[in-house]
């Protein structure tokens, strides 16, 4: 087993009831969509239990709806980069933050 498919086994057993849904790309990319109220619980766990750090975060303006995107590297090669996304409304009044679950 690979370490992407390690990694993805471990998310579905460890915080699978939160995650919408779960993509990988050809480079080891893996990409995992949650709603707003799972995103520091699966950025926590990514952190503590895995040892990646957070790279940054982005937001996209997606129409009706802010796109929020958070990196995470771990400094493997066969699994350089996670990227944790979660969406709000565009009118929301505030937008889920990691600062209280994880330290850069």
């Amino acid at each position: 087993m690979s370490a992407i498919d390690d990694l993805e086994q471990a998310f579905g057993a460890e915080v699978g009831d939160v995650i919408r849904s779960l993509e990988r790309t050809d480079n080891g990319v893996l990409t995992i969509d949650v709603p707003p109220e799972g995103l520091s619980r699966v950025a926590e766990w990514l952190v503590a239990a895995r040892g990646f750090r957070i790279g940054s975060m982005s937001v996209r303006d997606e129409g009706p709806h802010w796109g929020i995107y958070y990196h995470f590297y771990g400094g493997r090669p066969d699994i350089p980069w996670v990227v944790i996304t979660t969406s709000v409304s565009a009118d929301a009044p505030k937008v889920p933050s990691l600062s209280g679950a994880i330290h850069a």
